[in-house]
């Protein structure tokens, strides 16, 4: 194991005290300024390639949530060991804690006071995320109930011949954990990183007792699930179309949780054409064919890797609809 190396934080009027391993005395001075939430504590060997996600190793991600300019929580979580290079440029995005006024202007918390926002904030541990993370897994147990501020997830599962199903996508505003939290179990399915994004980890014990507590932030958790539910159904009901509806229709639903407005002619961020695909449920190669059809008749543009839809009208000629 490398030179371990003390980095300090605050937990209220409590010094908690943990370790990180990083081999370079100026990462070191970087990673230990109270700006920056990530610290990675280095397993085994160091990285081989210096610039992406060692999948051999496992490494202790050190995230604490910062508040003004006093560290509030420490959390040590296992996740994929990033490598060197990656950690550095990682660091340097400073997450930013949410205050109460940045939650109630989400929709699903709009019924909540400031005081009932503060205390469904208490504790609470933001985090950036790199693209393709998981983020939760399938069969999981976990207290916690996690909030995007920003960024894109996809939840999905795989049925018994291995092949992948996305069940939703996620956007800005949305939750993921909170079934678990409410004692459905473990959790149901895996939660992936589809850009980079941003989180905020919940107590699940706040959120709970917020929901018994207020009549709104209930109705609105209920409007959010029966809203994942119809998309799914709509997405189930057009399995059987033809190729083109299907790409529309994934397109559309991107789209619509890449902004806040859920407007299916927003631009999408660029993914890989396989994550596209699988959405669509279809084919990698009649994805791209179908794509290129759609793209040949003005219906959709591309522009450096980012799709967008130029009209409503081959969405509304189907019988698609979102947001």
């Amino acid at each position: 194991m490398l030179g371990l190396i003390e980095a300090e934080v605050v937990n209220g009027n409590d010094s908690d005290t943990r370790w990180a391993g990083p081999n370079s005395a100026s990462l070191l001075g970087e990673l230990n300024q109270p700006e920056f939430p990530l610290i990675q504590g280095f397993r085994e060997e160091d990285c081989p390639g210096g610039d992406g996600a060692c999948e051999h190793n496992q490494g202790e991600m050190l995230a604490d949530a910062c508040s003004g300019s006093a560290h509030k929580l420490t959390v040590v979580e296992r996740i994929p060991m990033l490598c060197l290079a990656s950690l550095m440029a990682f660091a340097d995005q400073v997450v930013t804690s949410l205050m109460p006024s940045m939650l109630t202007a989400m929709p699903l918390f709009a019924s909540l006071g400031e005081e009932q926002a503060a205390r469904l904030l208490d504790r609470h541990l933001s985090s950036k995320h790199l693209p393709e993370q998981v983020l939760v897994m399938e069969q999981d147990w976990g207290d916690s109930v996690f909030l995007i501020t920003s960024g894109m997830a996809k939840v999905r599962t795989y049925t018994a011949d291995g092949e992948e199903v996305v069940m939703s996508l996620l956007g800005r505003g949305d939750v993921f954990g909170e079934m678990a939290s409410l004692g459905a179990g473990s959790r149901s399915a895996d939660v992936v990183a589809l850009t980079s994004l941003e989180l905020v980890k919940l107590r699940a014990a706040a959120f709970t007792s917020e929901l018994k507590q207020q009549a709104g932030f209930a109705l609105a958790l209920a409007q959010l699930e029966a809203g994942r539910l119809r998309d799914l159904n709509q997405r189930f009901a057009l399995q059987r179309s033809d190729a083109t509806t299907r790409v529309l229709q994934a397109l559309a639903y991107l789209a619509s949780k890449a902004t806040p407005t859920a407007d299916p002619l927003e631009t999408i961020p660029p993914l890989a054409q396989s994550e596209v695909a699988v959405l669509a449920g279809l084919a990698r190669e009649t994805f791209s064919r179908t794509l290129s059809k759609l793209k040949s008749r003005g219906d959709v543009l591309m522009d450096e890797g980012s799709l967008r839809l130029t009209s409503l009208q081959p969405l509304q000629k189907r019988g698609i609809t979102c947001g």
